[in-house]
């Protein structure tokens, strides 16, 4: 199983639509200071089930929500959908946030309760200690580990 994209619309730093491929073996989301590394994992916490506001970096739901920029207006909703891949299976994660509605999250396009998502990610091999994410200030900790 891989997460083969992963499209992200008004979410933090990303306002517009943005995809992003991602490899079947190894991915590292790598660029210069302010680019959104952080905010991509951001998004694949957030899409998984993760709504723990220091995990995400944010104080209030509201804070996913692009906050505008010179050449580009707020946004009123904030989407990331990711696209799993396993041989010939495929599926689509999409979570959604507006001020009004909050957060709801689909499956190939069927709404679900967040409750649900633990089936979904047992059914993908995506939880538990099989997936990881590791920020860029972890990344000295992970190195010093010992097994």
């Amino acid at each position: 199983m891989y997460i083969g994209r992963i499209h992200l619309k008004g979410f933090k730093s990303f306002g517009g639509s943005h995809e992003i491929a991602l490899s079947s073996n190894f991915t590292a989301v790598v660029g210069p200071n302010g680019s959104g590394k952080s905010n991509i994992l951001d998004a694949l916490r957030w899409v998984l089930g993760d709504g723990n506001p220091s995990r995400l970096r944010i104080v209030r739901q509201g804070d996913l929500l692009f906050q505008g920029s010179i050449s580009l207006p707020p946004a009123s909703s904030s989407e990331v959908m990711v696209h799993l891949r396993e041989g010939n299976r495929v599926s689509t994660l999409r979570r959604r946030f507006t001020n009004d509605d909050g957060s709801t999250m689909f499956i190939d396009g069927r709404r679900i309760r967040l409750i649900d998502l633990d089936d979904i990610k047992r059914k993908w091999r995506l939880e538990g200690d099989r997936f990881a994410f590791i920020s860029q200030g972890e990344v000295s900790e992970v190195i010093q580990q010992r097994p």
